[in-house]
């Protein structure tokens, strides 16, 4: 049984995740992002082009690990799949997180192509 309420307040500000993806040869590849939940599911925004997106195309399979900052003895850690992206509301949810972390619209720089990537959590650990 996945446990939403720790999902819920773990998965968005102030908390910043690292997702785990796999590259084409089988490494890992890590890399440090906002988050927010929707419809029980993890949602992540990205660029077109980059490492972790190509790497989710490929194999849907990741991991995300959160800590709570101020008390490093608790955190979660989640391995899940990707169940679908979208480019629609991209930019607005791209939004929602900048004014979520930082207090501003994100800076929408010319040609990024924002995309949400849907994550369903499939196992979930709770530590502390």
């Amino acid at each position: 049984m996945i446990d939403w309420e720790v999902i819920q307040r773990m998965c968005g500000a102030p908390h910043v995740g690292h997702l785990a993806t796999l590259r084409a040869d089988g490494s890992p590849h890590v890399a440090p992002l906002w988050l927010s939940t929707h419809d029980q599911e993890i949602w992540i925004n990205t660029s077109e082009g980059t490492a972790k997106l190509a790497n989710m195309r490929r194999d849907p399979r990741v991991g995300l690990s959160v800590d709570a900052g101020t008390d490093p003895a608790f955190a979660i850690s989640i391995r899940g799949a990707v169940v679908g992206e979208t480019h629609e509301g991209a930019d607005a949810h791209d939004d929602e997180l900048w004014q979520a972390y930082e207090g501003t619209d994100a800076p929408h720089l010319p040609g990024d192509v924002r995309v949400i990537v849907r994550i369903k959590p499939e196992r979930v650990v709770v530590m502390g």
